[in-house]
């Protein structure tokens, strides 16, 4: 083990002894689930942010997709519109 020595304003030295004393545990103990609990949402948001980022890209791709779509669908719907047209002259 490393040991650091760090300073604290009165503002969390007053919050590490309430939670010392309502928890009933150590200031290391204290610190370091605060410091694990921290790490792991800073790691899930991480995640999180990669996760939505590729989402997007998904998203994005399937919109595209459905534009090409959209636009082969309203050139069939054209061509049938002519082509019934046409059919109508010859009947």
């Amino acid at each position: 083990m490393k040991k650091k020595t760090y300073v604290f304003d009165e503002d969390m030295l007053y919050k590490m002894e309430e939670l010392r004393k309502a928890l009933n545990k150590k200031e290391i103990a204290i610190l370091k689930e605060a410091l694990d609990d921290y790490y792991y949402k800073y790691k899930r948001g991480a995640n999180a942010k990669s996760e939505l980022d590729m989402l997007v890209n998904k998203i994005d791709s399937i919109l595209n997709k459905v534009e090409e779509l959209s636009y082969k669908l309203g050139k069939c719907e054209e061509r049938n519109k002519y082509l019934q047209k046409e059919l109508n002259k010859i009947e």
